[in-house]
């Protein structure tokens, strides 16, 4: 009884932190792209696509605007950046202005 208890209680704990992050995961290829945010208030680069699409995808998680447009290449250097993604951007990490 005891074993099946705590295997139900360990499926539960690995199925909460796999939700957590729900975002796809990507290799470090570098074939750098740019990601525009829908509003167009900031740009982001990544080492390939697949790095700034789920960027966008964590954006979304936390309620940011995801980027509506993605191209190859480096960022304009006329456009702010967008937040960094060394956060991952949990909303815990965000910090809120007062």
């Amino acid at each position: 009884m005891k074993i099946y208890l705590l295997s139900i209680f360990g499926l539960l704990i690995f199925g909460i932190s796999g939700l957590e992050d729900s975002c796809r995961k990507c290799s470090w290829k570098t074939n750098i792209h740019c990601g525009f945010a829908s509003d167009d208030s900031c740009v982001f680069m990544a080492l390939n696509r697949c790095l700034v699409v789920r960027a966008s995808c964590l954006r979304q998680m936390n309620s940011l605007k995801p980027f509506s447009k993605i191209v190859k290449g480096k960022c304009p250097k006329d456009k702010p950046k967008c937040p960094k993604t060394n956060v991952l951007y949990k909303k815990d990490h965000i910090k809120t202005e007062a």
